[in-house]
């Protein structure tokens, strides 16, 4: 199979985005040139379906990538934008006069994947909808550096505006501060805090969106993330805490 894609830049920050949930994933490319992936931390409190649509391909294939790490750094040494591969059972092969290498990989069956329904993550409904930009989660991920050790943000709605609060509540004299992720501007937005590993709250904005939909559900516990940039869709469902 002959793999073309027309955007370096744009598939390699697809690719980063999926290593920052697991080092291994498997990849599905379609012959109407579409490729997508699922990928899930290993504790599978957040999983990530995504899709980049700037490739050619001339029949469907699986690839299953044993260290996505690696691959992202050999593809990093080709110098053109646009460029074929080859994919074989067991291997990625590239090759020109300037630059050739192969890149192993791993039979069907041996990379785990999460069982999940891609069409009812991309049509999840939420109790509450509104968007949050990727700098409004790397200043809270900024903010709780302050503290040190804290690994919990807690996240409630309030007349519109969504309030977290680093800390963890099962300990004692630990320290603590509350900011304001974002004014949604909808007062009908208010719902109890929910707990969440700020880790993965940070994982949220792994394809580094100016504008990022938020589909938030308290009965159901979650939150589906929906990042949309360039060539890449990403669809992050992260579970909260109990």
């Amino acid at each position: 199979m002959i793999l073309t894609i027309n955007n370096k830049t744009t598939f390699l920050k697809f690719l980063i985005s999926v290593s920052s949930l697991y080092d291994q994933c498997v990849i599905h490319c379609s012959s109407s040139n579409i490729l997508d992936v699922f990928v899930s931390t290993e504790s599978e409190q957040v999983i990530m379906y995504g899709e980049y649509c700037n490739i050619v391909a001339d029949k469907d294939t699986t690839i299953n990538i044993p260290d996505i790490k690696k691959l992202i750094k050999l593809l990093g040494y080709i110098p053109q934008e646009q460029f074929e591969l080859e994919i074989t059972n067991n291997s990625i092969i590239y090759n020109t006069p300037v630059l050739s290498f192969k890149y192993h990989l791993y039979e069907d069956g041996i990379i785990r994947v999460k069982k999940i329904n891609k069409d009812m993550l991309k049509q999840f409904q939420g109790e509450y909808t509104f968007n949050v930009s990727g700098d409004d989660i790397d200043r809270l991920v900024k903010s709780n550096s302050i503290l040190g050790t804290n690994e919990f943000v807690y996240i409630s709605g309030i007349g519109g505006k969504i309030m977290c609060e680093l800390t963890d509540k099962k300990l004692a004299n630990i320290d603590s501060m509350t900011i304001e992720l974002c004014d949604t501007g909808n007062t009908a937005i208010n719902f109890t805090e929910m707990k969440f590993n700020i880790e993965n709250i940070r994982l949220l904005n792994s394809l580094k969106c100016s504008n990022i939909q938020w589909k938030l559900h308290t009965k159901y516990n979650c939150i589906v993330s929906i990042s949309k940039i360039d060539d890449c869709i990403g669809y992050f469902s992260i579970a909260a805490l109990v």
